[in-house]
């Protein structure tokens, strides 16, 4: 298992799914102030043989529920949605623009132009392209927009 740090989103765009289903996404975003900064690394290079004595204690199906992610953390979710959302418009109309209800119908649909001309869409595909120029982004095709949405 790796630990990265940024300051930016770090999976983004297309690689995003496949990533969230390797990772698990923390935010970072408490910067520490300049002057109470330390030097971390000398100043637990002492615990580091406790703390490696301690990972090695897991258990095997601790490890590995933690790997597979089979505990969803859900501070950790909406930092990946969030991310999601900067990045993909599909994330971004989703939150934006679909709401849940379980006894609502929607057809998906297959033309991206049928909000064109000032005319209301009536397909999910229809409102995401409207979203998309609205937003100065380009859809998805066709192709790609069901199993993306899924």
């Amino acid at each position: 298992m790796v630990l990265v740090l940024s300051n930016h989103p770090v999976f983004t765009g297309g690689s995003a799914s496949r990533a969230k289903r390797r990772t698990i996404t923390i935010p970072c975003n408490n910067p520490v102030l300049e002057v109470k900064r330390r030097d971390l690394e000398k100043e637990f290079e002492p615990e580091l043989a406790a703390f490696t004595n301690h990972l090695l204690s897991l258990s095997d199906e601790y490890v590995t529920k933690v790997l597979r992610g089979v505990w969803e953390v859900p501070k950790c979710t909406l930092e990946f949605w969030t991310n999601q959302m900067r990045e993909d418009y599909l994330a971004s109309w989703v939150n934006d623009c679909v709401v849940f209800d379980a006894n609502a119908r929607t057809n998906i649909g297959k033309n991206i132009n049928e909000a064109g001309m000032g005319a209301e869409p009536v397909t999910l595909i229809g409102s995401y392209a409207r979203y998309c120029r609205e937003a100065g982004g380009i859809p998805k095709g066709v192709r790609n927009f069901s199993p993306d949405l899924k």
